[in-house]
């Protein structure tokens, strides 16, 4: 319960955090016309200054002020004061948004009796909801059209309009239906996928689901997509990549096909672009990845996303992430470099909204980059950045495996010293995990030992090693390693100089 109310009282924080610029201009000038608008003013810059939430600090702050007596009320109130800004600042935000402020139109008409006007309304609400498919809202306006034809009926109902209003209903509730069905197995697909009692027999028998046995069935784009989804996921669970390609690929072509519904639903669109390039590194068409990832990288622009958001730097981090380490798995160290230029610049521009996770993977990534390419110098200064920064408990693997990579990089570079204090740094890490492995407790003590002996002592160092993690239990973490860190390769490299 104490955890809840934290949470809650650094909310309105986290609301004023997200917002962009002009959203916070907008809400200044939306703000400034409402009474008493001086204090609510006041609270939203002393909160925004704030770089972690602190009421002590705020009631301090404004320890004369009488809204501090009631600071909860006032804190409500300037929360709904912005939700209200925001609503007027993003009115046509969506289309939903849209056939929404229509709805109160309607009903405010309806009320007044002024059914040309309310008419006209519903016309182009129905008309925006039929492109967009969005049926639930049909349902709705069909139910202001049926009450605005009983009222301008008076007695004389026009039966032709009224079964033409029904058939449409009737339209829009199978189709809220078949696609409710289409999502009953989106929802489940990974259930059964995860479920040993259903195994593969039974799951195997999902392409002869009535609604994936024939295309016809996915009438709307919305069922169209969840049927190529369904059917992409299916195949890349079973291993069968080239199915999944192919229905990954007829996916995009429905979405690219209405431009205006990535508008309406940018993610769902990224989503695809994502699992396609995904598809693509597991069946090596390395070639198709660069286009599939700049085509990521432009939705924010092409399809009018421009505010920087939580969504769009998400999207750019991911591609990063993802074109990275396919230049990582495939030894491309000259064109992932050249990219590491482009993804620090764009950490540098956007510090305070970047993720920890994503700075994380990141740096490592571009420090990795740089080892490979024999650039210790650099390399050492990207990990010095990433020890910079406190990132907790956030993937402990990769902070471990960024430990490992900084003692390599000081071996090739000669540091001796300093290497001995990069092991106690990297000792003093591991002692915060309960359950050390072997191959961890190994590593350790040899870059320990590294960091004393003398260099003649080198090459039996490395075979030591070499011959140790390559048994039983280590060899399973060596393995394991060796997607973020191939320190085999490092290894037997080092022996064959030595040799």
């Amino acid at each position: 319960m104490a955890d809840s109310k934290v949470a809650k009282k650094g909310n309105l924080f986290k609301l004023i955090k997200s917002m962009t610029k002009s959203e916070k201009r907008y809400f200044k000038l939306f703000a400034s016309t409402t009474s008493n608008s001086k204090n609510y003013l006041l609270l939203f810059d002393a909160i925004d200054r704030q770089d972690e939430f602190d009421e002590k600090a705020i009631r301090k702050q404004f320890a004369g002020k009488t809204f501090v007596k009631q600071l909860h009320v006032t804190k409500n109130y300037l929360t709904r004061l912005i939700m209200k800004s925001l609503r007027n600042y993003h009115n046509k935000i969506s289309r939903d948004a849209e056939i929404k402020d229509l709805l109160r139109d309607i009903e405010i008409l309806f009320r007044r009796e002024l059914f040309d006007n309310c008419h006209y309304a519903i016309e182009k609400a129905r008309s925006l909801a039929v492109e967009y498919e969005k049926h639930t809202d049909l349902l709705e306006i069909y139910a202001w059209e049926r009450k605005l034809l009983l009222a301008r009926g008076s007695g004389n109902l026009d039966r032709e309009k009224a079964n033409l209003l029904l058939d449409r209903e009737r339209e829009s509730l199978q189709q809220i239906g078949t696609i409710n069905e289409y999502w009953d197995l989106t929802f489940n697909l990974f259930d059964m996928l995860g479920d040993v009692q259903i195994g593969w027999n039974s799951f195997g028998d999902l392409k002869d689901h009535p609604l994936l046995k024939r295309k016809g069935r996915a009438e709307t784009l919305q069922a169209k997509t969840l049927y190529h989804y369904i059917l992409q996921s299916y195949h890349f669970a079973r291993g069968e990549m080239d199915e999944a390609y192919e229905n990954v690929s007829a996916l995009l072509e429905v979405q690219e096909a209405n431009p205006q519904q990535i508008r309406e639903n940018p993610g769902s669109y990224i989503t695809a672009l994502n699992n396609k390039i995904k598809v693509c590194l597991q069946i090596k068409k390395y070639d198709e990845v660069p286009d599939l990832l700049r085509a990521v990288r432009a939705v924010p622009e092409q399809y009018g996303l421009k505010d920087i958001s939580p969504m769009t730097t998400r999207l750019m981090l991911q591609s990063y992430n993802v074109e990275l380490e396919m230049y990582r798995d495939t030894s491309n160290s000259a064109k992932g470099l050249n990219l590491a230029t482009e993804v620090l610049a764009y950490l540098d521009s956007y510090d305070k909204v970047i993720p920890a996770v994503y700075r994380l993977l990141l740096l490592y990534q571009i420090a990795y980059l740089y080892f490979f390419d024999r650039k210790y110098e650099p390399a050492l200064s990207i990990l010095n950045e990433l020890f910079r920064h406190n990132f907790g408990n956030m993937r402990q693997d990769i902070q471990s495996y960024a430990q490992v990579l900084r003692l390599m990089v000081h071996f090739e570079l000669s540091n001796a010293m300093v290497m001995r204090y990069s092991v106690e740094a990297w000792r003093r890490f591991l002692k915060k995990k309960r359950n050390l492995s072997a191959f961890e407790k190994r590593l350790l003590k040899f870059f320990s030992k590294l960091s004393t002996v003398h260099p003649e002592k080198y090459p039996a160092l490395f075979r030591e090693l070499v011959d140790e993690v390559t048994q039983d239990e280590q060899a399973d973490s060596l393995q394991s390693s060796q997607t973020y860190l191939e320190i085999k390769v490092w290894l037997d490299n080092k022996i064959a100089e030595f040799t």
